[in-house]
């Protein structure tokens, strides 16, 4: 289990995605399913309104077929989930919810293990998670 508060500051959202990450790959042992999951979380981390201002919390356990996320933003104002945030879970989670309490917002996600598709929430960041290039045809090594 990983729980971590942290600001959308570029450093500090580049330090969860590896923490998220690391997690998953320790626990799974599946690097497309720890990339997945560290996606979604970024993108739900980024898409947060007025992000910059305050510490989100993240926690994330993984149990044997799934990971569990919970998001919680402290100063969401906004009643209704955005677009971008609805679309992202609807495509990867195999449930979700979300509450309010006064200005928070907390939601929580499940992403099955099993089901895992190309994340395509943005290209992998390190060496380690890139794989090696597929080689390509004679045609293109003219170039």
């Amino acid at each position: 289990m990983l729980e971590i508060h942290s600001s959308a500051a570029r450093v500090r959202l580049m330090r969860m995605q590896r923490a998220v990450f690391a997690e998953c790959r320790r626990v799974h042992g599946d690097l497309a399913h720890a990339t997945l999951v560290r996606d979604v979380v970024a993108k739900l981390v980024e898409s947060c309104p007025g992000k910059h201002k305050r510490s989100i919390l993240v926690v994330v356990h993984c149990v044997r077929t799934s990971t569990l996320v919970m998001v919680r933003d402290p100063q969401d104002h906004d009643v209704d989930m955005d677009a971008v945030r609805r679309t992202l879970l609807d495509a990867h989670a195999i449930r979700w919810s979300t509450m309010r309490n006064g200005a928070e917002r907390t939601i929580t996600f499940e992403i099955d293990r099993t089901s895992t598709e190309p994340p395509t929430a943005r290209a992998p960041t390190t060496a380690r998670d890139r794989g090696s290039p597929a080689p390509r045809p004679a045609a293109d090594m003219r170039r």
